[in-house]
């Protein structure tokens, strides 16, 4: 999509691209060798596929101190690495990043992200780190919390079925609320505000999402209430590739409105 491009609005709104490198997404659970932008430090060890299927799933040691919900799923499914204090190393995060379908710049070394993990992180004490969020929903901070989960879940779509979807109008809506009204501020923060958060559950939706019926991503209040507090992979998940273009797409459509119940546009 990117080298086919006419116009900026077909560059941020034509949907997934088909590869930042001008390849076709491969699908990273059968496809380890498309993980060549990670550091090799640790590509032995690393050297798996994706647990998409939730088979290897466990609750852990240190599972409820993980307050960043994602990485909190792929510690619990085996897709991080870890020693046995919860340390993981910037190639552990890279890998497992990857295994979740993000890709490209997003995961390259020298990324923001993997940048501010310095030489790596402790994913059981991550609080007032820069890894940690500009301001945080509080549904894993500082342990999975119900009643901020029940909280966020309001903000979903009931009129398509009754267990509720997260459209990215949705999780504008949540995310506007626990930006002006936060769980906890993080000085520190790579990023301040609630940009990061914003950033995540955007990537949340491009990993964990599904088109329903009329080719529309969202993600089911369920299947988020799955992820985020027990941390275990939607029902019959398959990985999806996606990088810095379609989080830029995602972003146009939460900031902007444009094509906000949906993962492709037609904008001319």
């Amino acid at each position: 999509c990117l080298w086919k491009t006419d116009s900026m609005a077909d560059l941020l709104c034509c949907g997934p691209a088909d590869g930042e490198d001008g390849t076709s997404p491969r699908n990273l659970a059968n496809a380890t060798s498309s993980m060549s932008n990670a550091p090799v430090d640790k590509k032995d060890v690393n050297d798996f596929p994706t647990h998409a299927d939730g088979s290897n799933y466990e609750k852990k040691p240190g599972w409820e101190k993980i307050i960043c919900p994602c990485l909190g799923a792929l510690y619990m499914n085996g897709d991080l690495l870890t020693d046995e204090n919860g340390f993981a190393t910037k190639a552990d995060l890279a890998y497992a990043l990857q295994r979740s379908g993000i890709s490209g710049a997003l995961v390259s070394p020298n990324s923001p992200l993997l940048s501010a993990a310095g030489e790596g992180i402790n994913i059981f004490n991550m609080e007032g780190t820069a890894i940690e969020h500009g301001c945080s929903t509080g549904i894993r901070d500082p342990l999975p919390d119900q009643t901020k989960f029940d909280e966020f879940a309001k903000f979903a779509d009931y009129n398509y079925d009754e267990a509720g979807r997260f459209y990215v109008k949705d999780f504008k809506a949540a995310l506007d609320h626990f930006g002006a009204f936060p769980n906890d501020v993080n000085e520190e923060a790579l990023v301040p505000g609630s940009m990061q958060m914003i950033g995540v559950y955007c990537g949340v939706l491009n990993s964990w999402g599904v088109d329903d019926e009329e080719g529309y991503r969202y993600i089911s209040v369920p299947t988020l209430y799955n992820l985020l507090m027990e941390g275990r992979y939607p029902e019959g998940w398959e990985v999806k590739p996606w990088g810095a273009f379609d989080l830029t797409s995602r972003l146009v459509q939460y900031h902007t409105g444009c094509c906000a119940k949906r993962s492709k546009c037609t904008i001319s």
